[in-house]
């Protein structure tokens, strides 16, 4: 291709003066129909060639490190990643037996076997002690802390049935947080005021007025921060 190229040009101006005008334009299209023949040729198999190498995947990425072997050993943080979800499931699995044994408790009461109600609360004391960590700082585990405000909202709604009063967060164990002692008395809202609609149909004025007078003093601590 490289010689009909450089050819091309210096042929035409051999021939030229033995030849007619038209006869050099027919020389001249010839070798131009050569040269275009000849690039397509011999570039078909570049083509061919980037084509099969497109169709090849690279090899797969390994993280590279100043071991002799040239590669991170990743056991250790296999290892820590396994850990970290067992503890998430146990601490799932637990929630689930604090959460039964709370539905337990609400049934042995509203049965009024007392009983039952007495060994329900142990063991849902035993089950709480158990899930709670060292400390309230310390961030909880999958969805305790909602287990947690659960718990919180139940105790302070069966407070209030025995006393007429708001659950004081020091009867709670200092390892509740703040923030989950907060989602259980404002959750506890909620039973309250079906209380409260239930002992109205009985015209019980008294548990009523107890009742709103518990929701209005929350409220105003709430409307404070």
């Amino acid at each position: 291709m490289k010689v009909l190229a450089a050819i091309h040009l210096p042929a035409i101006r051999v021939v030229s003066p033995f030849f007619s005008a038209p006869s050099c334009s027919l020389i001249s299209s010839h070798l131009n129909r050569e040269i275009f023949r000849c690039q397509r040729y011999t570039r078909k198999p570049q083509a061919t060639q980037l084509m099969s190498m497109s169709q090849i995947p690279s090899p797969p990425f390994r993280y590279l490190s100043e071991a002799s072997d040239g590669v991170i050993d990743l056991t250790a943080l296999d290892y820590s990643i396994m850990k970290e979800e067992t503890e998430k499931q146990d601490a799932y699995d637990l929630g689930s037996q604090i959460k039964k044994a709370m539905i337990k408790c609400r049934a042995s009461y509203e049965q009024g076997r007392q009983n039952d109600i007495e060994a329900c609360h142990q063991r849902l004391e035993d089950l709480i002690a158990k899930a709670l960590p060292q400390s309230k700082k310390v961030p909880r585990k999958a969805n305790l802390s909602f287990v947690f405000g659960d718990y919180v909202r139940q105790k302070a709604y069966y407070h209030f049935l025995s006393n007429g009063a708001l659950l004081p967060q020091s009867s709670l164990s200092e390892k509740i947080s703040d923030e989950e002692y907060l989602t259980g008395i404002i959750t506890m809202n909620q039973d309250i005021a079906r209380y409260a609609i239930g002992r109205a149909t009985e015209r019980d004025v008294n548990s009523v007025m107890l009742s709103r007078d518990l929701i209005s003093s929350i409220l105003d601590h709430l409307m404070k921060y």
